[in-house]
């Protein structure tokens, strides 16, 4: 019997996965405990449906990053923090700040795609890192002294 596997079950299929099973392991262990489903012509086509509406999903997802990738590079952002005689923070500059500032530029992006090459405590330029669906970006933090 041809099942589609909803779940992963090891040593048998993975999610996803068309396979030919035993029928009676099909009807007494897999079905009952939903970790597949019967492979039938409606299954079939609704799976390859769904296939290519989440290759059309990531495409489009793709393209955004790319056009925000676009937008970011070479883009150099201002944070203004308090800091001591020699220029150094009293608080390190966060992912948090990084994006704040970016939205004052109308540029969204969500924090956990920021990534530092080092933690930054000091004034001055310094580059980071966007991470956007896989398309690496860098852009320059410029920290300023506020008196």
């Amino acid at each position: 019997m041809k099942v589609l596997f909803l779940k992963d079950v090891k040593g048998t299929g993975k999610k996803g996965e068309v396979k030919e099973v035993a029928e009676g392991y099909a009807r007494n262990f897999l079905i009952p405990k939903n970790l597949a489903k019967p492979a039938t012509e409606k299954v079939l086509s609704t799976m390859a449906q769904n296939q290519k509406n989440r290759l059309k999903r990531e495409k489009k997802q793709e393209h955004e990053a790319k056009k925000m990738s676009q937008k970011l590079e070479g883009e150099v952002v201002h944070i203004y923090k308090k800091a001591n005689d020699a220029g150094t923070l009293f608080a390190a500059i966060s992912a948090k700040e990084v994006v704040k500032a970016l939205k004052g530029k109308g540029i969204i992006i969500e924090e956990k795609s920021i990534e530092f090459f080092e933690p930054i405590k000091h004034t001055g330029t310094h580059p980071v890192m966007a991470n956007l669906a896989g398309q690496k970006t860098k852009f320059k933090i410029n920290i300023q002294v506020i008196a």
